[in-house]
């Protein structure tokens, strides 16, 4: 992804500078965190708490060398499968960047709906293929031909409509084009009720 061509793993480490300055949280929890592409935006003496959540132990341990220092005991590492059975602890912003490709609208809704009560705004980001496959064409397009087949084109508007029904009104849309015919689009949401309450 980061092939000069694409550009796409810059731009995403852009987006997730963008999606903190954007809503200021003391606590945040990024989901599919990796080796901790975007951690490099966290402003330490901002943030009393900042969660990872990777189902890949290795992109874990990378990310513990490469933020436990900036981050202290801030960071915290956590090892798991992001859909309906994950509950999170309660937190300001939630990031979901290209997440929802490999879990499904359905289930990503689902783990929404469970947490809802313990996020204040959740921000996803899908990747629009107004062209080609979900994995670009680059020299290096063969070591990610694995990932076409468990992720999938997602209709932002679909994902939207999901959204609402388990409780989240969405409060921002930004859009950002890439190389390949190809766009990165950032829906923001905030909680309409919580667990007990009903709609505002």
């Amino acid at each position: 992804m980061s092939d000069a061509e694409v550009g796409q793993l810059q731009r995403l480490r852009a987006i997730t500078a963008e999606q903190l300055a954007d809503h200021r949280p003391r606590s945040a929890t990024v989901l599919g965190v990796a080796g901790g592409n975007g951690l490099d935006a966290v402003d330490p003496a901002r943030f009393d708490e900042i969660v990872g959540i990777d189902l890949n132990a290795e992109y874990l341990e990378a990310c513990e060398a490469r933020y436990r220092g900036a981050l202290g005991d801030r960071l915290h590492l956590i090892e798991a499968r992001i859909d309906r059975s994950l509950r999170l602890s309660e937190t300001d912003l939630v990031i979901a960047n290209l997440i929802v490709e490999y879990v499904g609208v359905d289930e990503f809704a689902a783990f929404a709906g469970v947490n809802a009560d313990r996020i204040g705004v959740l921000s996803v980001v899908v990747q629009r293929n107004d062209d080609e496959g979900f994995v670009s064409r680059t020299e290096y397009t063969s070591a990610f031909s694995g990932l076409a087949s468990v992720s999938s084109d997602v209709d932002a508007g679909r994902l939207v409509e999901a959204l609402d029904a388990v409780g989240f009104t969405e409060i921002g849309a930004v859009d950002h084009p890439l190389p390949n015919r190809k766009t990165l689009v950032r829906r923001d949401f905030r909680r309409r009720w919580t667990s007990g309450s009903s709609e505002a």
